[in-house]
């Protein structure tokens, strides 16, 4: 998952992380419903791990 700015930085699709409105982290996918495509129900504990990649 890779860190956009916005939606429009990313493929319809594609899973994203991103800092919301209120300056809180935001994971999404573009166009579609993250919640849904991982199984993730209101009130779930989430941990989020990041770390940098080689890739460009």
């Amino acid at each position: 998952m890779k860190f956009a700015r916005s939606f429009a930085d990313s493929r319809l699709g594609e899973a994203l992380l991103f800092v919301n409105s209120l300056d809180n982290i935001g994971v999404a996918i573009n166009q579609e419903l993250f919640a849904k495509a991982y199984h993730i129900e209101t009130g779930a504990n989430l941990k989020i791990s990041i770390r940098k990649t080689n890739r460009k």
